[in-house]
């Protein structure tokens, strides 16, 4: 009997094609899911910093405005524009509402070395001052001209001019010797008469009893006496040096003037005066080869206070001035003039009238710290109501940054006030 043979084959059990399907969605599903949690597991740090990008930028937006936030106000203020030909009256001690005017003065001295080339013969007498004394009673003593005084060595001068000795007086129970000065010259020329201080006798009372109540006491040195040769610079040379040294010096005293003259005050070419003093010919004469040529000179500047000269001119030009301080552009730029600049001497005058000229914008001044003050931590739409408090403004507009802002900024620091005096 033949044996069964066995298919080898015969316990394997097929594959079915739908568990291959299911073996295969199941390894995907499972592949998919681990896709995606690792995915989510990679894009979570990378969401985070987006997160924390997004909101430091947020929070620099934020900074960026508060350290640019402020509020810029530009105001155009109210004016007038006017053409002057008016005169108008300062004083050095004014009353009410009186334009007033200071005088600045400035003194200055400037000298140049000169070469001498010529020489002369001179005969020159030496002069000097002396007091002469009363002692003598109270009656007045008259001493003509040419009066002969003696030093005690001997010397001889006299008096350059007639005089009165007056007489003696009493005060609180003292004598007070009279006394009068008067100038005294050598009686004969050359340097023998160049004395220091000294007292001095009247020959004419010589033997009287006045002779020893009345005397002469030197006020200052007897000098100047010559005879002989001496250098000295023609009159031709020593004026054209002189004008040079003033040319100069006018230029120096105007420099400083100008730069001396104070904040908010004002000046005007025409109300400079320039003085120079006259110099003594004996100057141009010397012993040594060369001199010392020397001008002195002063300068008074007229200042006005700009404030006070622009009010009065609104006061005097425009029809019910409501009296608001006031300033003008390129007040110093105004044609002025001194009516009889002859006649005045600033130094010493009380009042002055002068006139100016040409076209002149008068701008009400707005006081910018009481607007800011007005704003500070107000809101926008407020604006225009604020604005009526200050009528010297005709027009405003205001910018608050950063833009989305409903109120003026809290700081007066960050409000920014711009004046259009266009």
């Amino acid at each position: 009997m033949l044996k069964e043979t066995k298919n080898k084959f015969q316990d394997i059990k097929p594959i079915k094609r739908k568990d291959i399907r299911q073996k295969k969605t199941i390894f995907k599903k499972q592949s998919f899911e681990k896709d995606i949690a690792k995915e989510e597991k990679n894009n979570t740090p990378k969401f985070t910093i987006w997160i924390i990008a997004l909101i430091s930028i947020i929070f620099l937006l934020f900074a960026l405005s508060s350290l640019f936030s402020g509020a810029t106000v530009t105001i155009s203020p109210k004016s007038v524009n006017l053409t002057l030909s008016n005169s108008f009256d300062a004083f050095k001690n004014p009353t009410n509402d009186n334009l007033s005017f200071e005088v600045m003065v400035i003194e200055r001295e400037k000298e140049k070395l000169t070469p001498i080339t010529d020489t002369k013969v001179v005969e020159r007498k030496a002069t000097g001052r002396v007091i002469i004394y009363n002692t003598f009673d109270n009656n007045p003593q008259k001493l003509l001209i040419d009066t002969r005084l003696e030093s005690p060595d001997g010397r001889i001068y006299k008096t350059d001019s007639p005089i009165t000795v007056p007489g003696m007086k009493i005060v609180n129970d003292q004598s007070i010797p009279g006394s009068v000065e008067v100038g005294i010259y050598a009686d004969e020329p050359g340097s023998e008469y160049n004395i220091g201080l000294s007292d001095f006798t009247i020959i004419g009372f010589k033997g009287s009893s006045k002779y020893e109540k009345f005397y002469g006491r030197s006020k200052t040195e007897v000098k100047g006496g010559l005879v002989g040769n001496i250098n000295f610079i023609n009159e031709e040379k020593a004026k054209q040096t002189q004008l040079e040294i003033r040319d100069i010096l006018q230029k120096e005293l105007l420099n400083q003037a100008k730069a001396q003259i104070p904040d908010g005050f004002v000046s005007y070419n025409n109300a400079i005066f320039l003085n120079f003093n006259d110099s003594d010919n004996s100057f141009f004469e010397s012993e040594n080869n060369s001199i010392t040529i020397k001008e002195s000179g002063s300068i008074q500047v007229i200042l006005f206070n700009e404030a006070e000269l622009s009010k009065t001119i609104a006061r005097n030009t425009i029809d019910n001035f409501d009296e608001s301080d006031v300033f003008i552009p390129d007040i110093s730029g105004l044609g002025f003039s001194i009516n009889d600049p002859d006649q005045l001497n600033p130094k010493e005058a009380q009042q002055i009238n002068f006139s100016i000229t040409g076209p002149v914008k008068i701008i009400w001044v707005v006081d910018k710290e009481k607007l800011i003050k007005d704003l500070i931590d107000k809101r926008k739409r407020n604006f225009e109501s604020i604005l009526g408090k200050h009528p010297n403004i005709i027009n405003a507009e205001a910018i608050v940054k950063p833009f989305w802002k409903r109120t003026f900024p809290e700081k007066a620091r960050d409000i920014e006030i711009v004046t259009l005096n266009n």
